[in-house]
């Protein structure tokens, strides 16, 4: 996939020292009532006079997944309103998906600091620098935002929602990056809670990032399928494993990035229990083909010396849960 639009002012020669990562379609210029809302040229104007504001630290490079916008396309103004940002605009085809953009967006990032931001965002230097210190303590930033009214003023804090994150490329790709929904609402929710299995997650309130006012239906409209649909069918395959019956077989997960137990059930699902699931292949005491929903297959064959299924790389180890809940031991 080729880069369309990549800007290359003077500070290209020095790596970013945070990437900026927006998935887009269609918020440069929104028509509500006879006015035009520039959304995301705003948003792009407050960054790069953000940025100015933490210039002795380094430069900041903004990525932009953009699916196919058309409304104002971003080669007629974004190099001129990102100043001195460092560009990167990846198109994307097909549906629209936040999540696929986002990983698109992160995948395609020079820098290992990731803030995943909205595109109708406006952002000051202080939410910068404490992304910036957050990632650097190794934990996530899920900052509670303000949102604003049609005139500009505070209408409140945003205390649901989880679509802004700043943390480190290690934690993205352990929780799995953004769950990938064609339907709008719910992925920034699963997205908190994988990244809540591995890290300290920091939840304050930040004045310093202000949502703009935009018409309510505009979150849904370029979406293939209804509102949290997709989440909806997440929390209920999740909900529906405690209708599988009981385990046939427990086990004990230990993996760098979580600890837990691992249920197999007798119609050939098998769960991490509220987290994730898929099906599965077993054969006692030789391996253990997990094939989950969300995740590649993993294989993992029985060590007799260690009574432990693992896997060939030796990161994820189960253990037989006992009948008293304890895993049992080598």
């Amino acid at each position: 996939m080729q880069n369309s639009l990549v800007s290359s002012p003077e500070n290209h020669s020095q790596a970013p020292i945070l990437s900026v990562c927006v998935s887009l379609k269609n918020r440069s210029r929104v028509v509500h009532e006879g006015r035009d809302l520039a959304l995301f040229p705003n948003c792009v104007r407050s960054l790069a006079d953000a940025v100015k504001g933490i210039q002795k630290v380094g430069p900041v490079e903004l990525v932009v997944a953009d699916f196919a916008s058309d409304d104002w396309p971003l080669a007629e103004w974004l190099v001129e309103a990102a100043g001195e940002l460092q560009i990167n605009v990846v198109p994307v085809e097909g549906s629209v998906s936040r999540g696929r953009g986002l990983n698109l967006a992160a995948a395609n990032a020079s820098c290992d600091r990731l803030f995943l931001c909205d595109a109708d965002i406006i952002i000051e230097p202080k939410a910068l620098r404490r992304a910036l210190e957050v990632i650097d303590r190794g934990h996530v930033w899920l900052p509670i935002c303000r949102y604003l009214d049609e005139k500009g003023g505070f209408e409140k804090w945003q205390e649901l929602g989880y679509g802004i994150a700043a943390l480190n490329r290690s934690m993205f790709v352990a929780a799995g990056g953004v769950p990938e929904y064609y339907s709008w609402g719910g992925e920034d929710v699963l997205f908190f809670e994988r990244l809540a299995l591995h890290t300290v997650i920091v939840r304050e309130q930040c004045g310093e990032l202000n949502h703009q006012w935009h018409p309510g239906d505009l979150r849904f409209e370029h979406y293939k399928y209804p509102v949290k649909s997709d989440f909806k069918q997440h929390r209920a395959a999740a909900a529906n494993a405690s209708h599988w019956g009981a385990p046939i077989k427990k086990f004990f997960g230990e993996h760098p990035d979580w600890q837990g137990e691992l249920h197999l059930f007798e119609n050939g699902r098998m769960s991490r229990p509220g987290i994730d699931a898929g099906d599965f292949e077993f054969e006692e005491r030789r391996q253990l083909i997990l094939k989950w929903d969300t995740w590649p297959p993993l294989t993992l064959h029985w060590n007799q010396a260690k009574n432990v299924y693992r896997d060939r790389t030796s990161l994820l180890t189960l253990r037989d849960v006992q009948s008293n809940g304890s895993p049992a031991q080598g």
